[in-house]
């Protein structure tokens, strides 16, 4: 059996040597293809694009490629429907459905995903979702519908209606995740054997998590839920609420005995301190534009994004401070005119979180008023002698 198998395993790790040793790079943006599209259609299995500083439309991936964002913002749907892609580094505002999963084996990570209708939907099975950040959009951050064996791991989810939404969803692993200040934290609907651990859910506007509809036997443990409306809410089935003697934390316990959410849904064994969960939380202020180094003239927009939301303030070199328009995304407009010519560092901030980019002006100068003022003088001396002339004649 062996002496079978050999070649056949030597000829399959060859084919994936060449697969990967022929990827190509492609690059969107900078001298490169002009939409995320064009080079998606170009690509083949295996390659990596990399999308350049500056504004674009959606995409449909159907193939197993890396789309890799160094600045770039996406306005717009990205559909996976295909198996093996992974997502990183991607900035996708303005969007439907941001970013739409129909496959497996696919990996986003690293993503900011904000100010959409929806944020990630996800219905394939055993997917990675790691790292992002997904805020502000309209209804949930992250669903998993119809979708099993996923994790979904140390992600910050605020300011959306739902940070979590799973539905029919069994058998994943969501741990390590942020889960703060939004409508609801996380709902649960008909899903079972879902692991949730290590969480921070916390200062959700109605309830930290909502389980109904006959979810059940999903493991809940070592979560912090604090300063949320309701911390649980549950109707339906057993869920279990804590494992190996460990519970959650909840800031409404009374300090002894059992904690008792619903009928058979008791945490046994309530922590009487917040768990000291490894989870860090740094909020990025980001300029899409003008980009580094962009040589401007005349009125210049400038925008980015404030992931932490709340007051933005801008400067050109070492100005005073000005107020910005927006939250998270946040815009204004300088008058280059009213700057000299050159190098100039144009800064914004949000309390000690601050970024800053520079830009080259040029802009044509006209005519002073002494230069105009000789220029007439010149031409009125130049008349005068005409006329003399001509009388002299």
């Amino acid at each position: 059996m062996r002496k079978i198998l050999v070649p056949y395993l030597s000829v399959f790790a060859l084919s994936i040597f060449f697969i990967s040793s022929s990827a190509s790079t492609l690059y969107v943006g900078d001298g490169g293809y002009p939409s995320i599209q064009d080079a998606v259609d170009a690509s083949s299995p295996g390659d990596i694009i990399i999308i350049k500083e500056g504004f674009y439309n959606g995409t449909e991936i159907n193939k197993s490629i890396t789309l890799r964002g160094e600045g770039g913002v996406i306005e717009g749907d990205i559909i996976i429907n295909a198996d093996n892609v992974t997502l990183e580094n991607l900035i996708v505002r303005n969007s439907y459905h941001a970013m739409e999963v129909h496959g497996d084996n696919n990996t986003i990570k690293n993503c900011v995903v904000a100010g959409n209708s929806y944020g990630m939907k996800i219905d394939g099975n055993n997917n990675t979702i790691l790292s992002n950040k997904i805020f502000d959009n309209r209804f949930y951050g992250i669903n998993l519908d119809f979708s099993n064996d996923n994790i979904v791991e140390e992600n910050e989810l605020y300011e959306n209606m739902w940070g979590m939404y799973l539905e029919h969803s069994d058998r994943n692993l969501i741990a390590g995740n942020i889960i703060k200040n939004n409508t609801e934290g996380m709902k649960i609907q008909a899903s079972y054997e879902n692991v949730i651990k290590l969480n921070s859910i916390m200062g959700n506007d109605e309830k930290g998590i909502h389980m109904c509809c006959k979810s059940s036997e999903n493991y809940v443990f070592m979560n912090n839920f604090m300063k949320n409306k309701m911390n649980a809410y549950v109707y339906g089935e057993k869920n279990r609420w804590d494992f190996g003697g460990r519970g959650n934390y909840w800031d409404d316990y009374n300090g002894s005995g059992e904690y008792v959410i619903y009928g058979d849904n008791i945490d046994h064994c309530p922590a009487s301190s917040p768990y000291a969960l490894n989870i860090s939380s740094k909020m990025e202020i980001v300029i899409f534009c003008p980009k580094e180094g962009e040589r401007v003239s005349g009125v210049v927009k400038v925008e980015g994004l404030n992931e932490g939301g709340g007051k933005v303030e801008w400067q050109v070199d070492n100005a005073s401070w000005k107020r910005a328009n927006g939250t998270f995304f946040w815009s204004f407009a300088i008058d280059t005119e009213k700057l000299g010519n050159g190098e100039h560092i144009i800064r914004v901030r949000n309390g000690d979180t601050v970024a800053e980019r520079r830009i080259y002006v040029y802009n044509k100068k006209s005519p002073g008023f002494s230069a105009v003022f000789s220029a007439l003088t010149f031409a009125t001396v130049v008349l005068w002698r005409y006329i003399k002339r001509e009388e002299g004649g």
